[in-house]
Parts: C-alpha cells; structure tokens; sequence
C-alpha cells in the first residue's frame, strides 16, 4: 500500500526528570486528496499530560476551523479543571496530605531548577480519555455531568456555557459553508489536512521524578479519513526517550552521602577514643554535620552535569552525588579547617 501519510516524533535532545518537555507529532499529507478528521491520541507517555495543542504548517486553515479547535482545546481545559477541584474536594483527610507531600516534592525539586516549579496534575489518564471531547454528545454530556456540579455563580460554569454556545454556532457554520455535498452531522473534531501540507501536535508533558537515567516510551495513533471517504484509517508510531536524572537528584544524594560520611568518621572516632580510654572532645558535632553536608551540596552543584556546559569531572545521578558528598563528609573536618584557615 502506498504512503498517504508521514509522522515524525520531534523530542529535546535531552530529557531531565521532573522537568517538563515538549513531545511533537507532525503529520504531512502525502497524497493528491485532502484528510479529514485528522486527529492525534496519546497511548503511552514518559510521564504526565500537562497540555495539548496543534500548529498548522503549510497549509490554509479557515477561520473557523482555528475558532473550532480552540473552542474545543477551552471547553477540555474547563472540564479538567472542574474535574480536578471535584476530586481533591473528595479527599480524605490522609489522601490530601499525601497529596500536599507531593506538591512539597515539586517545590523542593523547584530549588534546582532555577524556581521554575512545575506543579502536579490531578486528572490521571483514563480520566483524560474520559473528559476528551470528539463529537458534541461528549460536549453535552461533560456539561450534565461534570460542569453542573459546579456552584451556580461559579466562573468556570459561565465560561464553559459562553464557549458552548460559541462552539455550537461555530459547527452550525461549518455545516453551511460545507460546499463539497458531505454531511456534517457527525460533528467530526478532527482537522483538514491539504495534499503535501503539515500539521504539528505537541504535546507537554511533565517527566516523572528520576533518581538515575531510565528509559521511557511514547506512543501515538493517529487517526484519519482520506477524501470523501467514510472509512476511518489509523496508524500508530512511538519513540524510546531517555530521561535523565532530575535536577535535585545529584545534590539531594550528596548531601546525604555527606550525613552518612560524617557519620562513618564520628563513629569510627568515638570508638578509637574509647578503646584508648582517652577522654576526647572531639565526637558528633552538629555544626560539623552542617558543614559537611553544606561542603557536598557545593561538590554536588560544581560537578553536576549540565547541557550547556563541558566539565572535566560531572556526577549524573543520585548515586554519583552519594559517592561525591561521602567523600566530603569523610573529609569534612580537614577541609572546613583549610577553608577556615583562608578567613583567619
């Protein structure tokens, strides 16, 4: 069977762990006919949706084509967010505080990621499936049972109305501006695609939390209809992402390695003094532990790896922090007294 159609998977050259990223689909017509109901559905993600979104390239959309997907985009966005509140009001009270120790994790890692927090999402992925529009039952629906949960002056439910509203007289112009003869009932939301044109979907999405490198797999079907056609083709594509360790990984391990090297020396001290019988002031100091955990945080932040720069010496991941700040911790002493020696 001949190519009708092209899909390259467009990803960063390198991926960190909690950070978020952009996953690309583009799609290019290669057939003499234009595709209709061209649509693209995550099956399997690296990590959590954040965010959807389509661009067009090359090609000529009408006005009301872009109206219909952003309208659609708006309303899926509403209907999450009135999800998500729905459910964390639903909590028990030991569900949000695992769930409030999740959000402290997200702040946390924002310390080594310049303050750029990316926050959790609450609406898991067979809810996402679920809250998916793809024809304007789904629309009426949501609204029964999602939306109208929602408080009567609320917001949220004025603007989800306003859009369905705007969304309905946007198809009711569709459906009349449609010259070829097809019917529109079906109210397909899928995009037109032109002959050798491109249409790109990203999709953002926020890596899961890595202590080491790890392999991770994207998978996409792609639907479409070719013409005047009624059948339905689809076609399926994935990609092999490497996620690398996230950014609090590497200081996170050496601050503990630090604690446990400072620990493996007081220890290892305390008993010489005692099978000496020697009185000795020289035991656990907690100024000490914080000098030595301060001391493999700085290690940590020198020799971690980093894409836009080149370095004689990197640590990848958690275990590679451990190692550094357990050398810092084991050597914690003689270092702070040459460093204090400079300041004397």
């Amino acid at each position: 069977m001949a190519e009708d159609i092209q899909i390259e998977i467009l990803s960063p050259e390198q991926v960190f762990g909690t950070a978020a990223f952009s996953l690309t689909v583009r799609i290019t017509n290669l057939t003499s006919e234009e595709l209709a109901g061209v649509s693209v559905e995550p099956v399997t993600l690296p990590g959590k949706l954040v965010q959807i979104g389509a661009d067009d390239e090359d090609t000529e959309v009408s006005e009301l084509q872009l109206t219909k997907r952003r309208l659609v985009q708006e309303l899926e966005k509403q209907v999450r967010r009135a999800y998500e509140r729905d459910r964390f009001n639903r909590m028990s009270f030991t569900e949000k505080i695992l769930f409030g120790f999740v959000e402290l994790m997200d702040a946390y890692t924002s310390f080594f990621t310049l303050g750029r927090s990316q926050g959790t999402k609450l609406v898991p992925s067979w809810a996402t499936e679920a809250l998916r529009i793809q024809d304007w039952e789904d629309v009426e629906r949501l609204e029964r049972e999602v939306i109208s949960a929602e408080k009567d002056g609320s917001f949220l439910k004025k603007m989800f109305l306003i859009n369905k509203d705007k969304l309905e007289r946007c198809f009711s112009q569709l459906h009349e501006a449609d010259k070829s003869g097809r019917s529109n009932e079906s109210l397909i939301l899928g995009d037109s695609l032109l002959p050798a044109s491109s249409c790109s979907y990203p999709f953002t999405i926020k890596a899961p939390h890595a202590l080491r490198s790890k392999q991770g797999d994207a998978q996409f079907r792609v639907t479409f209809r070719k013409g005047g056609e009624q059948r339905v083709f689809q076609r399926s594509v994935g990609k092999n992402i490497t996620l690398l360790a996230s950014a609090f990984a590497v200081p996170t391990g050496s601050m503990l390695g630090a604690a446990c090297g400072y620990a493996i020396r007081s220890t290892v001290k305390m008993t010489a003094v005692a099978a000496s019988q020697t009185a000795s002031t020289t035991g656990f100091s907690w100024q000490h532990l914080a000098g030595s955990m301060l001391l493999g945080l700085i290690l940590a932040l020198l020799t971690s790896r980093k894409p836009e720069t080149k370095k004689p010496i990197t640590v990848e991941d958690f275990v590679g922090g451990f190692l550094i700040g357990a050398a810092a911790g084991l050597f914690s002493e003689e270092a702070l007294k040459r460093i204090g020696a400079l300041f004397q």
